[in-house]
């Protein structure tokens, strides 16, 4: 088969065409695909500085407050008991009799169970405190329904025997219109092994003598 000049050219055009197709594809199209890739990088990139951005400006005063948590949390952690003993439960129900218009003739008390342990950080990184529960079940009488309003109030104001209200049951007289049920509430302790237990100070006078005792009314034993 003789080939033309005209033949021979119209082939050199047909692959001087499917070269430069076949450039397009192996050169251009990639690089507009990763040119695509770098700009939707971009704007990812653009939205997450923007972001940043009051973080930036915010991180001085975060800084300072994480430094004063640091500074404050272990005077938080030393707030709480290192141990209870029955004394300390014992002081606690003649303080509440002294302080609200209440009779508790009896109560129980169990002995303090860990509960968690919780790793130190920042300032207390490498320390291991102790969190520990004890309970204490008491049986009430109030003379008026405001009178345990009055108790239910102390119990969630008071911040310093770190103790907690989880049940209570009451029973009206309608009658005398006493007030009387039982009350739980959970002791909470923390320590890190070195922490001090601070023992209560007993009074010197008898307990369980007078009527108003934390014992109920009693009577001495004649000899």
């Amino acid at each position: 088969m003789k080939i033309t000049r005209r033949d021979l050219g119209v082939l050199m055009i047909i692959a001087g065409i499917i070269i430069a197709f076949l450039g397009y594809k192996m050169s251009f199209e990639p690089n507009q695909e990763e040119i695509e890739q770098l700009q939707s990088d971009q704007a990812a990139l653009k939205k997450d500085i923007e972001e940043l951005k009051p973080i930036k400006e915010n991180a001085p005063k975060w800084e300072k407050l994480i430094e004063e948590y640091k500074k404050n949390i272990k005077d938080i952690l030393d707030e709480f008991p290192a141990g209870v003993k029955q004394e300390d439960n014992i002081m606690y129900v003649v303080e509440l009799l002294d302080n609200l218009n209440i009779e508790i003739p009896s109560f129980s008390s169990s002995e303090a169970t860990m509960k968690q342990e919780i790793n130190g950080a920042g300032s207390l990184e490498g320390t291991t405190y102790q969190l520990l529960t004890a309970g204490l079940n008491m049986v009430y009488t109030v003379d008026a329904y405001q009178d345990m309003k009055d108790m239910l109030d102390y119990f969630y104001s008071d911040k310093e025997h770190k103790r907690t209200l989880d049940t209570i049951g009451l029973s009206f007289n309608k009658e005398t219109g006493e007030v009387s049920g039982s009350a739980a509430l959970t002791q909470y302790v923390m320590t890190d092994g070195n922490k001090k237990y601070e023992e209560v100070k007993l009074p010197l006078e008898e307990i369980g003598i007078e009527s108003e005792c934390i014992f109920g009314e009693t009577e001495e034993s004649e000899e």
